[in-house]
């Protein structure tokens, strides 16, 4: 299973109001793409869908939501992504040290350690994302943080 951050949900779920980063946005959409032709389930965290609603009035919310549960397992921030949570922020001297090297609000921080734990607990293989702290925050679990691959486009193998 392969989770999704805030940041790479919105490029492949939104594909306008993203100019100059049309690349970003075309590279997400072809990742789920293939993503769903190879049948591998994409997983969001709660705690990425409430940042990703945020941004929507309440009508639109609704209906990005369905978009969300339709294409997407939304995985809970429950009692086992909790007590991780706990665990990655109890690293207190390498906390400080994320947020005074990647200027991350510490409010900031714990949404994303909510993202981390609940994608650790509940079993993902890689995590999607282009923040850079990331990475630190899953470091010491089998959680791998890589950004979206580039996928070649594939042509048809005979052009009319």
């Amino acid at each position: 299973m392969i989770c999704f951050d805030t940041q790479a949900l919105i490029w492949g779920v939104q594909s306008t109001g993203h100019s100059g980063r049309e690349d970003i946005v075309a590279r997400a959409r072809r990742y789920i793409e293939w993503l769903s032709k190879s049948k591998t389930p994409i997983m969001i965290p709660a705690p990425a869908v409430t940042e990703y609603l945020v941004a929507f009035d309440p009508d639109e919310q609704q209906r990005q939501l369905q978009v969300i549960e339709r294409s997407f397992f939304v995985a809970a921030f429950d009692l086992p992504a909790a007590r991780m949570a706990a665990r990655i922020l109890g690293r207190r001297l390498e906390m400080h040290r994320i947020e005074s090297d990647h200027c991350v609000r510490r409010q900031q921080l714990k949404v994303d350690v909510f993202i981390v734990a609940t994608a650790i607990v509940h079993h993902a293989e890689r995590l999607i994302s282009h923040d850079a702290h990331m990475g630190k925050l899953a470091e010491g679990t089998s959680l791998q943080v890589c950004e979206i691959p580039d996928l070649a486009t594939q042509g048809e193998l005979f052009d009319s």
